[in-house]
């Protein structure tokens, strides 16, 4: 039998269609933007891009019994989940993550069996400020509880392709990416933190901010969700700097940020406040913006969650039983002291030696952190005599 022009000029499209969606395919595959398989098996840099879809559908893709699950904005993304010795962690943590993106994807996976002996969430700022600067699309998979798109159908699409490309290309759109196993990595040679360069830009950013207590009620419905889980609530480092533009200089400012504190604490099993003022916090070599702290600072607050201690002055516990008043005398209220900071800033920011001290993720010392004894003990990151970092 005869083929038509006509026959084979549909022969022809298909099979260049099947062609074209094929290498789609197979390049969106290997590099894996979002999660279906391992990661970017190419450079194994996975950068940045849509946490909340890639976490989520590698949670659900993963056949492990974790009995943790970690919550919060990109500050935790760079919290290692192997750091909390005596329990298998998945790090759930988002960019402008907020706890109503932490209340939905707890529900997705709980829907999906995920049931945690312990649960630790971030309680931070952003959240009771008003108008919320956070903001960023929840796939709708998860909105819709389903389960995520088929790997085929993601991944013959050109937005897919666009992701792959900025991988490729090593477009990090924050100074931050995950290796192949989804662990959290600083891009090599990130600059610390000066404050002398940013505090304009924050103090203009906080304009037009209220800091409103009211949704501080939400975080109780994280334990309503996992009643069994020892509900850990942190509050992660922040630079007193920062955290002076954030709180202190919002309309309402630190007393209703402690009101919605107190409510968050009485929520809680176990309450740990990092932002508070200390070596660690206080030292700008600690940090790349003052909000995302270099992975050793935060592998010591996975030391405290993990053996319920305070190790050498790095955070406070704090319980439901405490008055705001003894919440506040943990932070940095004496604002001439900090800004006399400042010229030690400065002049860390001009010390040539700044980038061996910290550059990518971390320090280069094996006695401060190593990577095969994440965990240090007490006094190994934190010497009772100073920081050590510096």
């Amino acid at each position: 039998m005869r083929t038509g022009p006509a026959q084979k000029y549909m022969t022809g499209f298909v099979l260049t269609i099947a062609l074209v969606m094929g290498s789609l395919w197979s390049l969106n595959a290997v590099v894996d933007p979002l999660w279906y398989f391992k990661g970017n098996q190419v450079t194994g840099e996975n950068i940045v891009l849509n946490e909340r879809y890639a976490k989520v559908n590698r949670f659900v893709r993963d056949d492990t019994d974790y009995d943790c699950l970690i919550f919060g904005s990109s500050r935790m993304t760079l919290f290692d989940p192997t750091a909390v010795k005596g329990h298998t962690c998945f790090n759930l943590a988002v960019s402008a993550g907020t706890i109503d993106d932490h209340l939905a994807i707890a529900r997705y996976v709980k829907d999906r069996g995920a049931d945690p002996d312990l649960l630790i969430v971030a309680a931070e700022e952003f959240n009771f400020l008003t108008p919320i600067d956070q903001s960023a699309p929840m796939p709708r998979f998860i909105e819709a509880g389903s389960l995520p798109p088929a790997h085929y159908l993601t991944y013959t699409s050109f937005s897919s392709l666009s992701m792959s490309i900025k991988t490729l290309r090593g477009q990090h759109p924050v100074p931050r990416y995950y290796d192949d196993h989804l662990m959290p990595r600083v891009i090599d040679g990130t600059p610390h933190y000066n404050p002398s360069k940013v505090a304009d830009r924050a103090i203009k950013a906080s304009t037009g901010w209220t800091m409103t207590p009211e949704r501080a009620d939400r975080y109780a419905e994280m334990k309503t969700l996992f009643p069994d889980a020892d509900y850990v609530v942190i509050v992660p480092p922040l630079s007193p700097w920062l955290f002076k533009t954030r709180v202190i200089d919002a309309p309402g400012g630190l007393d209703l940020y402690l009101e919605a504190m107190a409510t968050v604490r009485a929520s809680a099993d176990r309450f740990f406040d990092f932002a508070t003022e200390n070596d660690l916090t206080i030292d700008p070599r600690n940090t790349y913006d003052g909000s995302h702290f270099f992975p050793p600072v935060l592998d010591a607050v996975a030391y405290t969650i993990a053996n319920d201690r305070i190790s050498n002055g790095f955070g406070a516990r704090m319980t439901a039983q405490m008055s705001t008043d003894e919440h506040k005398a943990h932070y940095p209220l004496d604002l001439a002291a900090i800004e006399s900071e400042w010229d030690y800033a400065i002049a860390v920011d001009d010390d040539p030696e700044k980038d061996e001290l910290l550059a990518g993720d971390g320090p280069s010392d094996p006695s401060l952190t190593a990577a095969t004894n994440r965990v240090p003990e007490p006094g190994d990151l934190l010497p009772p005599t100073g920081n050590a970092f510096r």
